[in-house]
């Protein structure tokens, strides 16, 4: 009988100090440099409504990442990935569907088009998982691999251990405690954060943080945590680049059942103001440098 409980920290309970620089807004540069990833260090997510060609163009004209989501067909992922795509990210399940269409577009692709993917699963910390993707690894030595959202360190370790170049970190107990659609999982981010960086380091891994961010502060906060990258979903979701119809309710123009936002550009012009702020705040100059502001709790 599990009888263990623990209180966790949610993004809510930490802020950022701010720290004495001579640091001026305008000379602060967003790039991430790495043999996994270059650029600023922000990917859309693969969710149905977020993870589409339109969204990924924008995020790539801002020189930022995105995920695509499994729904596109064998074709429409090849006329895509045709073209270089740089830090575009095909996701792509364990099921035999799945990885029979991933194994057509590799087969058909020029060599090299697709350098990456995202390893989808909905419960990623099974075994079977793990086990998948070992399996996966070893049949794609040379291919760069972002997981699915997982927050226990045990499990963010072995997916690191089995071939995961980069293991998104999740389950913020924010959204999906109040998620009808869950079974009440999630921890409070902070935690688990904290927790799978130390674990994904010592491998060598990269960690993505995959939170409830609710708002631009959220993302500065993750990565003074010492995140390496950041996954948007929340914040996506209504803007014209997502996927679904735009409709008229009760007067209000209503999108992925929230109010429509417009443009996604404005969204990213504001975190990369955010970002820049914070970089000023805390004396860094750069992004990766983030990790070396001081967190308190609140």
């Amino acid at each position: 009988m599990l009888t263990q409980r623990r209180k966790t920290l949610s993004l809510d309970n930490v802020a950022i100090s701010p720290r004495y620089s001579d640091q001026a807004l305008g000379n602060q540069s967003l790039g991430a440099q790495s043999s996994v990833y270059k650029g600023i260090p922000i990917v859309a997510s693969s969710h149905d409504a977020v993870g589409t060609f339109e969204m990924a163009t924008v995020f790539e004209e801002h020189n930022m990442g995105s995920f695509i989501s499994t729904r596109y067909d064998i074709s429409e992922l090849y006329d895509y990935f045709f073209k270089d795509r740089g830090n575009i990210i095909p996701s792509f399940g364990y099921t035999e569907g799945q990885q029979h269409k991933w194994n057509e577009l590799k087969g058909s692709l020029p060599s090299g088009k697709i350098k990456a993917i995202q390893f989808a699963c909905n419960t990623p910390h099974n075994i079977s998982y793990m086990y998948e993707l070992s399996k996966f690894k070893e049949q794609n030595p040379d291919l760069i691999i972002y997981t699915s959202p997982v927050s226990d360190p045990y499990v963010a370790a072995r997916l690191a251990e089995v071939g995961a170049d980069v293991i998104l970190v999740g389950n913020d107990a924010r959204y999906i405690s109040t998620n009808a659609n869950t079974p009440g999982i999630g921890i409070g981010h902070v935690t688990a954060l904290t927790e799978c960086i130390e674990a994904v380091h010592q491998r060598d891994g990269l960690v993505m943080g995959a939170g409830y961010y609710d708002d631009n502060s959220d993302v500065c906060k993750a990565l003074a945590l010492g995140a390496d990258m950041i996954q948007l979903e929340e914040t996506l979701l209504g803007h014209e680049e997502c996927y679904g119809k735009t409709e008229q309710q009760n007067g209000e123009m209503i999108k992925n059942d929230i109010p429509y936002k417009g443009s996604v550009n404005n969204e990213i012009t504001s975190l990369i103001s955010t970002l820049n702020e914070c970089m000023v705040q805390v004396g860094v100059d750069n992004i990766q440098n983030i990790k070396n502001a001081d967190v308190v709790l609140v």
